[in-house]
């Protein structure tokens, strides 16, 4: 199956002609770049063909428009936007500090549809993203994505990957921080057996590579620092949607999935008593990483997993305003 989506915003461009062995913008493969390659642009969207071309082929070389040697980035497609305003040229990115792109895991029964947020963050503000997903698709009935913060793109899905660019076309970009880029949504066959794992990989050395580039300098590609996600299918006494969440506690755990501890991280709105606890799958405490009295703000615990074998636990938080129950991924 495969499917496409395209919210692309076609620009005709006066002709413009490049003495060089590689023609940068050349995607119809004519000898020179044009609005018709823009329009060729557009096209290997609609059609989702950017996944399956040849790395020898003149579409492959000249997609380069950067001259950086990563071709067809949201980069080099800024620039196929903006030429003749910016010539092809290798500019390095204003801000050398790596931004991150992150899929939460979450954890299901069969049969369940589920949604999985993908986190982005940048010191920088956001001009455009892109992202490739490969997933085991053998217990996977549907496949979905809801974009939430790019004006225009696009997604692809086809046996196991999902490829997913998104462009800003106004004002100054995604704002720097922390935002959910979208949700990747699935449904899940009533078949798969319990402890089934669906890795959600993000894959960085290929056509479709995970990375940003920022407002600052949009024709300018940086790779992301990747955290994959999955699915977990289990059959538990422990239902997530019917635990206390009587408040509304922020908190989340940074690495999640995590190695050998991961830091928990929450915000009180008053001077509270607080209790942290952790739990296995079967609802068990196996660990209790605090309990005392905490000014308002924010507050951060680490908790070291410890001998702890891999699987999915919960986190607790009680405090005088309420309580909430998160779950987190241990992978040894």
């Amino acid at each position: 199956m495969k499917k496409c989506i395209l919210l692309i915003m076609m620009i005709t461009l006066l002709p413009l002609s490049i003495s060089t062995a590689q023609v940068p913008g050349d995607l119809n493969c004519t000898g020179s770049y044009n609005g018709f390659d823009v329009m060729e642009l557009a096209s290997m969207f609609a059609s989702c063909n950017y996944g399956n071309i040849e790395d020898t082929s003149c579409v492959w070389i000249n997609g380069d428009m950067n001259l950086d040697g990563v071709p067809h980035t949201i980069a080099d497609w800024w620039m196929i936007l903006m030429v003749p305003a910016n010539p092809p040229g290798n500019i390095p990115p204003t801000s050398l500090l790596l931004d991150t792109i992150r899929i939460e895991t979450v954890n299901c029964a069969p049969g369940d549809a589920v949604e999985i947020p993908v986190h982005i963050y940048s010191p920088d503000s956001i001009s455009g993203a892109m992202l490739q997903i490969n997933y085991d698709n053998t217990y996977v009935n549907e496949i979905d994505y809801d974009n939430e913060i790019f004006e225009s793109f696009n997604f692809c899905i086809d046996a196991g990957e999902i490829w997913i660019p998104g462009l800003w076309l106004e004002d100054y970009g995604v704002s720097p921080g922390h935002h959910i880029m979208g949700n990747i949504q699935i449904e899940i066959s009533e078949s798969t057996p319990s402890g089934t794992v669906i890795p959600l990989e993000l894959i960085s050395e290929d056509y479709i590579p995970s990375g940003i580039s920022n407002w600052s300098n949009p024709s300018s590609f940086k790779w992301a620092t990747t955290v994959d996600g999955a699915v977990h299918v289990i059959l538990t006494d422990i239902d997530e949607n019917n635990l206390p969440l009587e408040s509304s506690l922020k908190i989340a755990n940074y690495p999640n999935p995590f190695n050998a501890s991961t830091v928990i991280e929450f915000t009180l709105e008053n001077e509270s008593n607080v209790e942290l606890g952790i739990y296995d799958i079967t609802g068990r405490l196996i660990a209790s990483p605090f309990k005392g009295r905490l000014m308002a703000g924010e507050h951060n615990i680490t908790w070291n997993a410890g001998e702890n074998s891999s699987g999915i636990y919960f986190y607790k938080l009680i405090t005088s305003d309420g309580s909430v129950t998160k779950r987190m991924t241990l992978l040894k």
